[in-house]
Protein backbone atom coordinates (compact mmCIF):
# COMPACT_ATOMS: atom_id res chain seq x y z
CA UNK A 1 0.00 0.00 0.00
CA UNK A 2 2.72 2.24 0.80
CA UNK A 3 4.53 1.76 -2.47
CA UNK A 4 0.69 2.63 -4.70
CA UNK A 5 0.96 6.02 -1.98
CA UNK A 6 4.14 7.09 -2.99
CA UNK A 7 3.97 6.06 -7.05
CA UNK A 8 0.30 7.80 -6.65
CA UNK A 9 1.42 10.84 -4.91
CA UNK A 10 4.92 11.74 -6.31
CA UNK A 11 4.28 10.69 -9.66
CA UNK A 12 0.98 10.21 -10.99
CA UNK A 13 -0.71 13.11 -9.22
CA UNK A 14 2.62 15.69 -9.56
CA UNK A 15 2.79 14.80 -13.46
CA UNK A 16 -0.58 15.14 -14.25
CA UNK A 17 -2.24 17.90 -11.87
CA UNK A 18 -0.99 20.65 -13.52
CA UNK A 19 -2.21 18.91 -17.38
CA UNK A 20 -5.81 17.52 -15.57
CA UNK A 21 -7.93 19.04 -13.58
CA UNK A 22 -8.03 18.18 -9.83
CA UNK A 23 -11.25 16.72 -9.68
CA UNK A 24 -10.86 14.90 -12.62
CA UNK A 25 -7.58 13.26 -10.91
CA UNK A 26 -9.85 13.07 -7.24
CA UNK A 27 -12.18 11.28 -9.07
CA UNK A 28 -9.83 8.76 -10.66
CA UNK A 29 -8.02 8.18 -7.48
CA UNK A 30 -11.24 7.31 -5.56
CA UNK A 31 -12.48 5.01 -8.37
CA UNK A 32 -8.88 3.20 -8.21
CA UNK A 33 -9.07 3.21 -4.32
CA UNK A 34 -12.76 1.72 -4.74
CA UNK A 35 -11.69 -1.31 -7.11
CA UNK A 36 -9.09 -2.10 -4.40
CA UNK A 37 -11.56 -2.17 -1.80
CA UNK A 38 -13.80 -4.33 -4.26
CA UNK A 39 -11.24 -6.51 -4.61
CA UNK A 40 -10.78 -6.89 -0.66
CA UNK A 41 -14.24 -8.44 -0.53
CA UNK A 42 -13.16 -11.37 -2.31
CA UNK A 43 -11.31 -12.72 0.18
CA UNK A 44 -11.67 -15.97 1.38
CA UNK A 45 -10.24 -18.28 4.15
CA UNK A 46 -7.71 -19.53 1.16
CA UNK A 47 -7.06 -16.44 -0.68
CA UNK A 48 -3.62 -16.09 -1.24
CA UNK A 49 -1.44 -12.60 -0.74
CA UNK A 50 0.25 -12.46 -4.17
CA UNK A 51 -3.47 -12.61 -5.76
CA UNK A 52 -5.91 -10.79 -3.60
CA UNK A 53 -4.48 -8.91 -1.02
CA UNK A 54 -1.09 -7.32 -2.62
CA UNK A 55 -3.27 -5.99 -5.61
CA UNK A 56 -5.93 -4.19 -3.83
CA UNK A 57 -3.47 -2.68 -1.21
CA UNK A 58 -1.31 -1.17 -4.15
CA UNK A 59 -4.55 -0.22 -5.60
CA UNK A 60 -5.68 1.41 -2.84
CA UNK A 61 -2.54 3.55 -2.21
CA UNK A 62 -2.42 4.51 -6.05
CA UNK A 63 -5.31 5.60 -5.68
CA UNK A 64 -5.71 7.51 -2.49
CA UNK A 65 -2.02 9.13 -3.39
CA UNK A 66 -3.48 10.38 -6.52
CA UNK A 67 -6.72 11.38 -4.69
CA UNK A 68 -5.47 13.27 -1.77
CA UNK A 69 -2.61 15.36 -3.95
CA UNK A 70 -4.64 17.47 -5.66
CA UNK A 71 -7.58 17.47 -2.96
CA UNK A 72 -4.66 19.32 -0.77
CA UNK A 73 -4.10 21.60 -3.41
CA UNK A 74 -7.55 22.52 -3.72
CA UNK A 75 -7.93 22.77 0.21
CA UNK A 76 -4.70 25.94 -0.57
CA UNK A 77 -4.83 27.32 -3.45
CA UNK A 78 -6.81 30.53 -3.41
CA UNK A 79 -5.26 31.27 0.42
CA UNK A 80 -2.71 34.67 0.14
CA UNK A 81 0.62 33.50 0.12
CA UNK A 82 0.98 34.53 3.89
CA UNK A 83 -1.73 32.48 5.20
CA UNK A 84 -0.69 29.82 3.15
CA UNK A 85 1.21 27.30 6.04
CA UNK A 86 -1.84 28.01 8.42
CA UNK A 87 -4.37 26.81 5.45
CA UNK A 88 -2.18 23.69 5.05
CA UNK A 89 -2.22 23.00 8.97
CA UNK A 90 -5.99 23.10 9.56
CA UNK A 91 -6.77 20.86 6.31
CA UNK A 92 -4.34 18.78 8.15
CA UNK A 93 -6.08 19.17 11.78
CA UNK A 94 -9.35 18.41 10.00
CA UNK A 95 -8.93 15.34 8.06
CA UNK A 96 -7.17 13.99 11.50
CA UNK A 97 -9.89 14.99 13.42
CA UNK A 98 -12.06 13.17 10.67
CA UNK A 99 -9.99 10.05 10.83
CA UNK A 100 -10.17 9.59 14.78
CA UNK A 101 -14.31 10.29 14.52
CA UNK A 102 -14.58 8.03 11.64
CA UNK A 103 -12.68 5.03 13.51
CA UNK A 104 -14.18 5.46 16.76
CA UNK A 105 -17.89 5.85 14.76
CA UNK A 106 -16.30 2.18 12.66
CA UNK A 107 -15.35 0.52 16.41
CA UNK A 108 -18.93 1.73 18.18
CA UNK A 109 -20.55 -0.32 15.21
CA UNK A 110 -18.31 -3.37 14.95
CA UNK A 111 -18.73 -3.61 18.87
CA UNK A 112 -22.37 -3.20 19.03
CA UNK A 113 -22.57 -5.66 16.05
CA UNK A 114 -20.55 -8.38 17.80
CA UNK A 115 -22.47 -7.56 20.88
CA UNK A 116 -25.88 -8.07 19.12
CA UNK A 117 -24.74 -11.14 17.27
CA UNK A 118 -23.54 -12.94 20.52
CA UNK A 119 -26.82 -11.84 22.26
CA UNK A 120 -28.35 -13.57 19.07
CA UNK A 121 -26.81 -16.35 19.98
CA UNK A 122 -27.38 -17.05 23.26
CA UNK A 123 -23.20 -16.34 23.82
CA UNK A 124 -22.71 -15.42 27.56
CA UNK A 125 -24.47 -12.36 30.46
CA UNK A 126 -26.22 -10.29 28.21
CA UNK A 127 -24.02 -10.84 25.34
CA UNK A 128 -20.79 -9.76 26.32
CA UNK A 129 -17.75 -10.86 24.18
CA UNK A 130 -16.15 -12.38 26.38
CA UNK A 131 -18.98 -15.18 27.22
CA UNK A 132 -20.34 -14.94 23.86
CA UNK A 133 -16.71 -16.42 22.52
CA UNK A 134 -16.74 -19.30 24.78
CA UNK A 135 -19.95 -20.08 24.40
CA UNK A 136 -19.42 -19.77 20.49
CA UNK A 137 -17.04 -22.29 20.63
CA UNK A 138 -19.03 -24.89 22.78
CA UNK A 139 -17.48 -23.97 26.21
CA UNK A 140 -19.50 -22.46 28.90
CA UNK A 141 -18.60 -18.85 30.10
CA UNK A 142 -16.10 -18.66 32.83
CA UNK A 143 -17.20 -17.61 36.35
CA UNK A 144 -15.21 -14.95 37.62
CA UNK A 145 -15.56 -16.77 41.73
CA UNK A 146 -14.46 -20.14 40.73
CA UNK A 147 -10.86 -20.68 39.88
CA UNK A 148 -10.53 -22.36 36.35
CA UNK A 149 -10.29 -26.30 35.95
CA UNK A 150 -7.16 -27.62 37.03
CA UNK A 151 -6.10 -24.53 39.01
CA UNK A 152 -5.53 -24.29 42.48
CA UNK A 153 -6.22 -21.45 44.82
CA UNK A 154 -2.98 -19.84 45.97
CA UNK A 155 -2.13 -20.88 49.67
CA UNK A 156 -0.04 -18.50 52.03
CA UNK A 157 3.36 -19.99 52.93
CA UNK A 158 4.57 -20.35 56.48
CA UNK A 159 1.69 -21.56 58.17
CA UNK A 160 -0.64 -18.40 56.57
CA UNK A 161 0.76 -15.33 58.96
Amino acid sequence: MVVGLVIGSTQVAGRLLTLVSPRVLMCGGFLVAAIGMFLLTLLQVDSGYLNVVMPAEVLLGLGMGTAFVPAMSMATRNVEDRDTGVASAMVNAVQQVGEAVGTALLNAIAAGTSAAYLAARGGGRNGRAAGGTRAAAGRPPISQDQPRQGTTRCRPRGGGR
